[in-house]
């Protein structure tokens, strides 16, 4: 937009001022349908997302809400048809080219402006949306894997202490194996009958 009007600025005729508003309209309606585009490939990609994560994940099986720039194509359009009516009147011969411009811009190319913001609110606002279910899965699996490691590390802990209490209970047992034998030993010689003496 803004290099359309730097061309118009310097045109000095009627017909560099309706080249350059063509051209600029065309712009419009060409980046809008490469938009278009893109938006579609976006949308089969999370399609792509929501399946991979129904199937990996159990993410239940929904298609991602549909987005369609075809609202605003249209608005565009009806501003194009506005434009090539603005272009052939009479008032582009009658009016000084400064004049021409500065109207075209106010009535026209702000409005496309306005109708390109709209259309990037909506995708901001559709893009979080249709994300949403993948955060909360991303989340939900997330909070699942770090409880799965906090009980895998409990079981650790518990295994290193049983594993420390366990030798500790041989050693004990091992103890009372020797104190067993020093006693057993003791009671053989008790029980012996003692020399006589003559």
């Amino acid at each position: 937009m803004n290099e359309a009007r730097e061309k118009m600025k310097d045109s000095w005729t009627t017909h560099g001022l309706r080249v350059g508003m063509k051209t600029l309209f065309d712009g419009v309606l060409a980046a809008m349908e490469r938009a278009n585009k893109q938006s579609q490939q976006i949308r089969n990609l999370i399609q792509a997302v929501y399946t991979k994560f129904h199937t990996d994940h159990g993410l239940p099986k929904t298609k991602p809400a549909n987005f369609s720039l075809l609202a605003y194509r249209s608005q565009l359009q009806k501003l194009y048809e506005e434009a090539e009516a603005f272009r052939n009147s009479p008032v582009m011969v009658m009016t000084e080219a400064h004049f021409v411009t500065k109207k075209f811009f106010i009535t026209l190319v702000s409005r496309v402006r306005e109708v390109f913001n709209e259309c990037n609110a909506m995708s901001h606002t559709w893009s979080k949306a249709v994300m949403a279910p993948i955060h909360a899965q991303v989340r939900e699996h997330k909070q699942m894997l770090d409880q799965r490691v906090e009980t895998v590390k409990k079981v650790h802990d518990n295994l290193e202490s049983l594993g420390s209490r366990l030798a500790d209970l041989e050693r004990q047992l091992a103890d009372l194996a020797r104190q067993r034998q020093v006693i057993d030993k003791m009671l053989a010689k008790l029980a012996a009958p003692s020399p006589r003496h003559s």
